[in-house]
């Protein structure tokens, strides 16, 4: 009787275990098939704008940011619906030879492809080093600020090689004092008093570069 209980409830794990282990397939199998949706609307859309646009994924949405020539800038449009679809962020971009650069992340997966890949690579979220190297371009995250606009309308901006906007938090410093509301990759400045500014770039896995300090 107890070799029987025994083997039923081996044969019992033994199923779940299985069941398990097909769950995350499938689950991954979905998310990879969804990307692969992802960026068939991009290329084609990019076939039919003729222009190199960039794509980025938050909130259930797929914003694509486009360079409006009246206006001199680029700017953002809800384009897409991923309610469907269990991506948190990501973005997509073409270069000028069509290629494509792409990262997406769910709470389980991370989906990237590099400009001179052919396939696009399936890692869990919790490989940190394979899904983060994505983030931006390179073996290591570095910033700096420069200065954009005029006397009346000073702006500093963050250059970087970050491509996930979206994946860093920003904190801008005047005279190493934080500046509310400044989760930006810019910073608009006032005043004729010239300042100390610097800003830190932290991604959501912990990593993390501070620019040089600017004056003005």
């Amino acid at each position: 009787m107890k070799k029987y209980i025994v083997f039923c409830l081996f044969a019992l794990c033994l199923t779940g275990c299985e069941s398990n282990k097909k769950n995350i397939v499938d689950s991954k199998s979905i998310f990879k098939s969804n990307v692969n949706e992802v960026l068939k609307i991009v290329e084609n859309d990019s076939k039919i704008d003729n222009k190199k646009n960039y794509y980025f994924i938050k909130n259930k949405k797929m914003n694509v940011r486009k360079f409006d020539i009246k206006q001199d800038m680029y700017i953002d449009y809800t384009s897409y619906d991923f309610s469907n679809y269990s991506f948190n962020d990501g973005v997509l971009m073409l270069d000028e030879n069509n290629r494509t650069y792409l990262s997406i992340y769910s709470s389980e997966y991370c989906a990237v492809k590099d400009y001179m890949s052919e396939d696009i690579e399936i890692y869990d979220i919790k490989n940190k080093e394979k899904c983060r190297l994505y983030l931006y371009n390179g073996n290591a995250l570095y910033a700096n600020i420069v200065f954009m606009g005029d006397e009346k309308s000073k702006i500093l901006y963050t250059i970087s090689n970050l491509y996930d906007e979206n994946y860093a938090i920003y904190t801008w410093y005047k005279n190493d004092n934080v500046v509310e509301n400044s989760n930006h990759p810019y910073l608009v400045i006032s005043g004729a008093d010239k300042a100390n500014y610097k800003v830190m770039i932290k991604l959501q896995d912990g990593s993390s570069v501070m620019t040089d300090i600017v004056n003005y």
